[in-house]
């Protein structure tokens, strides 16, 4: 689809055709993230709780963003990824009892926080980045699962964790800092990571 509408915009003047593979390949991460939350929205629709994607973003997206994680090698793996670990914390959101989800957030933030400041920013293989972009990766992933930490401890001493939309917003950094674990274990394992 990126390649069509490429074509398309080099084929009515509106780009140049030596411009055109930088455009198709920012058209694929477009449409690949608005698949990835199609999706998310398809599930949540599918379970009746239609809007439970958007905290578990909130969370999700900029920790993703500058903590670093998992890239899949294919757009369709990478939304059947997400997908996946999207429905895995929304159903725990929805069944695990309540006390236990809300202990579950608590611990879940502590070592996100934890696993984010011995790793983050997880180095991406196909993406590398300046040691000043690095630092400034490294401290809003800090900062962010600073402030997510404490949210979490104040909703759980308020009883705010009783919401099943709080809790996916925790739930959406333990997906985040899972893709970062994930990622730093293949690195590894691969040796690249620095």
């Amino acid at each position: 689809m990126a390649s069509v509408i490429t074509q398309q915009w080099v084929g009515n003047s509106i780009i140049s055709a030596e411009d055109s593979e930088a455009y198709q390949y920012g058209l694929e991460l477009v449409l690949s993230t608005l698949l990835n939350i199609a999706a998310m929205f398809a599930l949540s629709i599918a379970i009746r709780h239609t809007w439970l994607f958007v905290p578990y973003l909130t969370s999700f997206i900029p920790l993703r963003l500058h903590a670093g994680g998992y890239h899949a090698q294919h757009h369709s793996s990478c939304i059947l990824f997400n997908s996946v670990t999207y429905f895995v914390w929304l159903i725990a959101a929805i069944v695990l009892p309540e006390q236990i989800a809300m202990c579950l957030c608590v611990i879940e933030c502590s070592l996100s926080l934890m696993f984010i400041f011995l790793f983050a920013p997880v180095p991406a293989r196909n993406k590398p980045i300046s040691e000043m972009e690095r630092r400034r990766n490294r401290q809003i992933s800090i900062g962010i699962s600073s402030i997510l930490l404490v949210l979490c401890g104040l909703s759980y001493y308020g009883d705010a964790l009783t919401s099943i939309g709080l809790r996916m917003l925790f739930f959406g950094q333990a997906a985040s800092t899972m893709s970062l674990l994930f990622e730093r274990v293949l690195c590894t394992a691969a040796e690249k990571c620095k």
